[in-house]
């Protein structure tokens, strides 16, 4: 089980400005007509899309970084515009839209670009979201309402590690810039070229708890345990995650620090008792401080809440194996 390098779970963008700005906007510099589908079949599933020439393309709500890695997936023109088809939509809660830039990601403001919102001919339940001027190639991310339903897309951006190598180059300072790309590189497994992206967080950054942690991942998979111990702990007493906890104690195991490593592991079940990996790795400590009946236990707990996970099965057997021989 690797761990993986994350990513900020959440931008919090300044107040967004109001639906009504665009539409006064709008009619202020010519007659809003409204947006014809000219015999284009609309999409029949409520939803977000991107109609880029002539095809609507669903995209997902990106509250979180997690789908971060299919943007380069997601490549559109820069002519490309937003269809908009909620039942929240029309509530008293939709007040606002806008759309912003990812290369200015952890700044305030963020770059934000103007849009119109058009209404769809016969269909009162949709609006079409249309940028004022073409976007330029990059990542960017339409906020809808104000409960801030947040919809990510690419602009011509099919190298997405080209796209934050050259944000840093005009943003070296913008450490949210050397995380994403650090943590692109990281789950590529070039190691070696996240680590100075890591390190970049941390000096940015260092009480963020998420770049202790990916710093701390670049310095274990090279090697300098110790040291990824330090970065470890650090971002353990800042956010109380059992990603972090059970990195900080697989990092105390391989070190032979089984007593620190076993606390760890403990506290992750503590706030998780469903947490399998945790069981896994405690029946593990456990077993190097030779309490073989008390891994065990912890093993057969790993197998009954994942009777698939290949690990917990082949610990079990080891286990099982090791304490016959013994006797």
């Amino acid at each position: 089980m690797n761990s993986t390098a994350f990513s900020s779970s959440r931008i919090v963008y300044p107040f967004l400005f109001l639906l009504l700005v665009f539409l006064a906007s709008c009619r202020s510099s010519r007659q809003q007509s409204g947006f014809s589908p000219g015999g284009l079949t609309l999409p029949d599933a409520q939803g977000v899309y991107i109609f880029d020439n002539g095809n609507f393309t669903r995209l997902s709500d990106a509250r979180t970084e997690a789908d971060a890695e299919e943007l380069k997936y997601r490549i559109f023109s820069k002519n490309a515009s937003i269809l908009v088809f909620e039942k929240w939509m029309t509530d008293p809660d939709f007040k606002s839209v806008s759309i912003f830039d990812w290369k200015s990601i952890g700044e305030n403001p963020m770059i934000e670009y103007g849009a119109a919102a058009e209404p769809v001919e016969d269909h009162p339940d949709m609006i079409m979201i249309i940028p004022r001027q073409p976007l330029n190639p990059g990542l960017y991310t339409v906020e809808i309402g104000s409960k801030a339903h947040g919809y990510s897309f690419g602009v011509e951006t099919p190298d997405i590690r080209a796209y934050w190598t050259a944000v840093i180059l005009e943003r070296p300072k913008n450490w949210q810039a050397h995380n994403h790309l650090g943590s692109l590189l990281y789950v590529q497994g070039n190691i070696a070229a996240a680590y100075p992206h890591f390190q970049a967080t941390v000096a940015l950054n260092p009480g963020n708890p998420e770049c202790q942690h990916n710093l701390g991942l670049a310095l274990a998979s090279l090697g300098q345990i110790n040291d990824a111990i330090q970065h470890f702990e650090i971002a353990a007493k800042s956010l109380d995650l059992p990603l972090i906890d059970i990195d900080l104690g697989n990092a105390y195991a391989q070190v032979k620090r089984f007593d620190d490593a076993i606390k760890e592991y403990r506290h992750v079940i503590q706030l998780n008792p469903n947490n399998a990996p945790a069981y896994c790795y405690l029946g593990d400590a456990l077993m190097n401080e030779g309490k073989a009946d008390e891994g065990i236990s912890e093993f057969r707990k790993a197998v009954e809440l994942a009777p698939n996970m290949p690990q917990a099965q082949n610990n079990l057997k080891r286990a099982l194996q090791t304490k016959a021989s013994s006797h």
